[in-house]
């Protein structure tokens, strides 16, 4: 194991008051991604992949033991591919695919150890690695679980009811007409009413197309059927190939949606308007591709992870972004997340060839009020 057992203190200004902006390592485990991290009602959550030759699995630990696995998912027995926590730390869905066609998801139950089985066509390729949203994501009341396929099964996207999971309730193909897509983020805005995807257009299986967009579906019934009905299209030019996954996240009154920045494509957050259905903001580049994305709870500041290592917070406006904080951390960040208890901002992300650290940095007052 990797675990540490230091952990710093908050500094104190002169009117008592942490200081804000305070990075404090709490250990790393063993493990490589797919990587998620929650904190819900007072415990905090830390999956991560061992990729152990003879025995791979997938462990989750809690915050205040990394020196030992609270949990081993069973059936995860081979590769894994994705891993993120329910939004009430619950639940974990995964992607477990055994060859480079054949993918199988899952959704464990923390609390009761039980799994339940779902039921996935063949891929092409791998679905996705890194934090945030992307392939396989659970509503906000956890009773739905959206899987976006690839352009070999012909772009589709399938939504799973919990109560019985093993075959899809709704299937339903997210080619524009004429058109090939190939999904790259997929999210639930927060209060579960609309699922937006994110990808490029592809005229041909190897393209060097320019169109990006991002498709937003409303959710038409919950009971006793359910469907969906496309609202929009969110389209923007790049000139180069969208090849990384890149997270994709709704403001919390569902009136925003900012995409990720790709280092291979655009190189630059951007935010969209849900109600004029335009793109109002892009940053200047940032020389890196986003990996996790998150509002704070009052919505006046977005905090963005990158691949190389740095954590960006933003200030928020109707029409634009500003760059208010950068914080450097020594590796790859996997995923962000908020803490409710302390004002905390947990982080996982690369600390070594093979390890994942669990960090934390103090957030002001103003970020969460």
């Amino acid at each position: 194991m990797y675990a540490s057992s230091y952990s710093n203190h908050s500094l104190k200004s002169a009117n008592d008051k942490p200081e804000p902006f305070v990075v404090t390592k709490l250990g790393s485990v063993r493990g490589t991604p797919p990587v998620s991290i929650i904190s819900k009602h007072g415990d905090s959550f830390l999956a991560v992949y061992d990729d152990a030759l003879f025995n791979k699995k997938a462990l989750i630990y809690r915050l205040n033991n990394l020196n030992q696995p609270y949990r081993q998912l069973k059936g995860a027995v081979s590769s894994l591919d994705h891993m993120h926590f329910s939004s009430s730390g619950r639940l974990l869905a995964a992607a477990n695919y055994f060859s480079q066609f054949q993918f199988s998801g899952f959704i464990y139950d923390i609390e009761k150890d039980h799994l339940k089985p779902v039921r996935a066509d063949r891929y092409y390729g791998k679905a996705s690695i890194g934090g945030g949203s992307q392939m396989f994501c659970l509503n906000h009341d956890e009773s739905l679980m959206a899987i976006a396929s690839s352009i070999y099964n012909n772009s589709r996207l399938k939504i799973f009811n919990l109560a019985s999971p093993k075959e899809p309730t709704v299937v339903f193909t997210l080619n524009p007409p004429g058109k090939l897509f190939e999904t790259k983020s997929l999210n639930w805005s927060p209060d579960g009413t609309i699922i937006a995807h994110h990808g490029h257009y592809m005229n041909k299986l190897i393209p060097a197309v320019k169109l990006r967009g991002i498709f937003i579906w409303k959710v038409e019934s919950y009971s006793p059927s359910l469907s969906f009905k496309h609202i929009g299209t969110l389209t923007y030019e790049s000139h180069n190939r969208d090849d990384n996954m890149v997270d994709l996240v709704f403001s919390p009154d569902c009136r925003s949606l900012v995409l990720g920045a790709d280092k291979n494509s655009s190189d630059k957050i951007k935010l969209f308007d849900l109600v004029s259905q335009q793109l109002v903001f892009e940053s200047a580049p940032i020389g890196a591709t986003t990996t996790s994305l998150l509002y704070t709870p009052n919505g006046r500041y977005l905090i963005s992870g990158e691949k190389d290592g740095c954590i960006r917070i933003w200030r928020v406006e109707p029409s634009f972004l500003t760059l208010y904080k950068t914080i450097a951390l020594s590796g790859e960040i996997f995923q962000l997340f908020i803490s409710a208890q302390g004002n905390n901002l947990l982080i996982a992300h690369q600390d070594g060839k093979k390890a994942v650290g669990v960090s934390t940095v103090s957030l002001p007052a103003e970020m969460m009020n």
